[in-house]
């Protein structure tokens, strides 16, 4: 529901202001958008997100995940990846496993097994990312 006193309300006060929440903010009004169906909007405020924080796991895990699957565009999507894993790194584990299936799907075996060690090191009891490993 929109209006005073809204989750929506909160939502946009702390996208207003700057400072640390303000990424997050706007990736979960991205949430709330997609569920009202006002794909424009959501996806606005997903790039803007990553625009101030590339590495929102939010906002970049369903951004990467729409160009793998709605566009095809797999060059986007893990350029998408390398960024946020650039910005924060040890700490994207969302771009690094993503990484890790964009570079195993083009049979770059050596970036895949990389990135599934930098999801490892981000997040040790990722058990998908020690199942994947031996066959990266």
């Amino acid at each position: 529901a929109r209006g005073r006193g809204s989750a929506h309300a909160a939502l946009l006060a702390a996208a207003a202001a700057t400072g640390a929440t303000q990424a997050t903010a706007f990736a979960h009004l991205s949430l709330v958008y997609d569920a009202c169906d006002d794909a424009v909007r959501a996806e606005k405020c997903r790039a803007k997100a990553l625009s101030i924080d590339a590495s929102e796991p939010t906002a970049g895990a369903i951004a990467v995940d729409a160009l793998l699957v709605g566009a095809g565009n797999a060059k986007r999507a893990r350029r998408m990846c390398e960024d946020a894993m650039k910005s924060a790194p040890g700490e994207s584990a969302w771009a690094a496993a993503r990484l890790a299936s964009i570079a195993h799907a083009e049979g770059d075996h050596e970036a895949a097994v990389r990135a599934l060690q930098a999801t490892l090191r981000a997040s040790p009891r990722a058990s998908r990312a020690w199942e994947c490993l031996p066959a990266a």
